[in-house]
């Protein structure tokens, strides 16, 4: 017996393979992975890697004979989320609100007036600002006597969390929103308030014209008003100041952005970053952030996101724009000095990594000898072709993880787990709704205080998210962040490639995902779409590994990098 080791350094994972080199195909003894240590190339990687051969040879109970690897260039990828601009909208300011319990509903307008100005009373309709720390007991005692005083109130703002609690102790209905920051509505002429039905669309401040109507804004500001409408699509409750004198609008970051044909753009679109194939844009720049030489680069928008599923706007990632940029590619390492310093092993060093990639999915059973392969990594879609042609595309496993984080709100590692299949709602600590409807009962009790929020397993149970989100809302904007992210990119790689396969095998980390294979075969219509299974027992996480060792097999002498 004859155990050589395949030894796949990745940007995110090392998988090493030991098999058995004297059968043909090479016999798989043994196999594991595990996270990458720093950067692929470094001593660091390499070092890691080796200590993983040597924990496959204590499970062997022998040492490796020799060990294939690639040589180590990094595919160095970044992804950042950036806000896009908010849009100028002259005297008028959309406050944010940021509540759930607002109290009452309707439509109010008036000067704003802290309750604690000592002033008795004021002529006019008026907007009351009831700032933190005020109490609910103590602000509805006052609005109360306010109204009784013969102050005009038409609505209220409360910087705590007690819209409702406010709401519940006065002598009227008032439209009421909380956790709103009263302290910037000082100087603001006219406020106006609106609050609808949980999940019932604004009527009055998302129409320009009315809008107009109850602020008496001049025909000159009406794209203003316009302005002032479009960020508030899908809101349930909103505030809008009247300034002044316009104000101007915070700038978003500045993407500048070189296409290789030479052409500049400033305001970056998925769309034509599609259009432009792999390999596309040559320089990407965002002040005081990131200026970078690229060789791919690839964008995604929460809003397209949103509007294209007809889920509501979360107004605090409405505007976010997700980018993931593969720098130009740098030098490759030879690894033989530290592997044979660590292991003391031969070292034999293969230089196609796509060409191992593309042997090893192919070891799959029954795979047919032309696909195209299909690697999904972490921050890469790499497609090899039959005939060896290869697009690598920026954008994948890592840049879906910032898409959902972004959208939720969450951190990265709970995106990381909330990103790869169906939800649940929790109903109750027991009880649990599916996407599909279903309601099944649970072992695990969920705290009280998730109750009613999505859920999603976590490396501890249930993770729970998207209080004010549906299953199925849930459901439509994974989807489409899967398409817009990895399917979109496939689909890009293969016209780059001016490729129309036939057939098409997925490896690679992100080729776990359950619902990818049914995404890209609609995505790639008459292709036949599976999933690898390297060697017939490894399942789609180490085609390169094992793809090596086929590789070298055809190679007795080692190659230079």
């Amino acid at each position: 017996m004859s155990l050589v080791a395949g030894l796949d350094v990745g940007n995110t994972t090392t998988e090493v393979v030991i098999a058995d080199t004297s059968a043909s195909p090479p016999a798989p003894v043994a196999w594991d992975r595990q996270p990458t240590r720093g950067h692929k190339g470094s001593d660091e990687a390499l070092r890691g890697a080796a200590a993983l051969v040597r924990r496959l040879e204590r499970r062997t109970g022998r040492p490796v004979d020799a060990v294939v690897a690639t040589s180590q260039r990094p595919v160095v990828t970044a992804t950042v989320s950036l806000p896009r601009a908010a849009p100028q909208t002259g005297r008028l300011e959309v406050v944010p609100v940021r509540g759930s319990t607002p109290g009452g509903q309707g439509t109010a307008v008036g000067t704003p007036v802290r309750l604690d100005d000592q002033e008795p009373a004021h002529r006019g309709p008026v907007v009351l600002l009831v700032p933190s720390g005020f109490g609910f007991q103590a602000a509805a005692h006052l609005i109360g006597g306010r109204i009784a005083a013969g102050d005009d109130v038409r609505g209220v703002l409360v910087a705590d969390d007690e819209g409702v609690l406010v709401a519940a102790r006065l002598p009227a209905v008032l439209p009421i929103c909380d956790e709103v920051d009263v302290d910037r509505l000082t100087g603001a002429s006219l406020v106006a308030v609106e609050v609808r039905a949980p999940g019932h669309p604004l009527r009055d401040l998302v129409d320009p014209i009315r809008l107009s109507a109850l602020l008496g804004l001049p025909d000159g500001e009406r794209a203003d008003a316009a302005a002032v409408a479009g960020t508030l699509e899908d809101a349930s409750r909103a505030v809008v100041a009247v300034r002044a004198h316009a104000h101007p609008a915070s700038p978003g970051p500045r993407l500048a952005v070189t296409f290789t044909s030479g052409e500049e753009a400033f305001e970056l679109s998925p769309a034509e970053l599609a259009t432009r194939g792999v390999g596309g844009v040559a320089h990407l720049a965002i002040p005081g952030q990131v200026d970078w030489a690229v060789d791919d680069l690839w964008a995604v928008e929460l809003r397209e996101l949103a509007t294209s599923t007809a889920l509501r706007l979360q107004p605090s990632t409405a505007r976010a724009l997700v980018v993931a940029a593969l720098h130009a590619e740098p030098a490759a390492r030879d690894p033989r000095a530290v592997l044979e310093g660590e292991l003391g092993a031969e070292v034999l060093v293969v230089a196609s990594e796509p060409a191992a990639a593309r042997a090893g999915a192919l070891s799959t059973p029954r795979a047919n000898p032309g696909a195209t392969v299909v690697d999904l990594g972490g921050g890469t879609v790499d497609v090899i072709g039959p005939e060896g042609r290869r697009a690598v595309a920026a954008g994948a496993g890592e840049m879906l993880t910032a898409t959902v984080s972004t959208y939720l709100g969450v951190p990265r590692g709970a995106a990381d787990w909330i990103k790869r299949g169906p939800c649940v709602r929790l109903e109750a600590p027991h009880v649990v709704l599916a996407e599909d409807g279903s309601r099944t009962f649970t072992d695990e009790s969920v705290a009280r205080e998730a109750t009613g929020s999505l859920a999603a397993p976590g490396p501890a149970g249930l993770l729970a998210f998207g209080a004010d989100m549906a299953p199925a809302e849930w459901r439509a904007l994974r989807i489409r962040a899967k398409e817009r992210v990895l399917v979109d990119n496939v689909v890009r790689a293969l016209r780059t490639l001016d490729a129309s396969p036939a057939e098409l095998v997925l490896v690679g980390g992100a080729a776990a995902d359950e619902e990818l294979l049914t995404l890209v075969r609609r995505a790639v219509p008459g292709a036949v779409v599976g999933r690898a299974d390297v060697a017939g027992r490894l399942g789609h996480r180490h085609a390169v590994a094992y793809g090596l060792l086929l590789l070298a097999g055809d190679q007795p002498a080692a190659t230079a990098p």
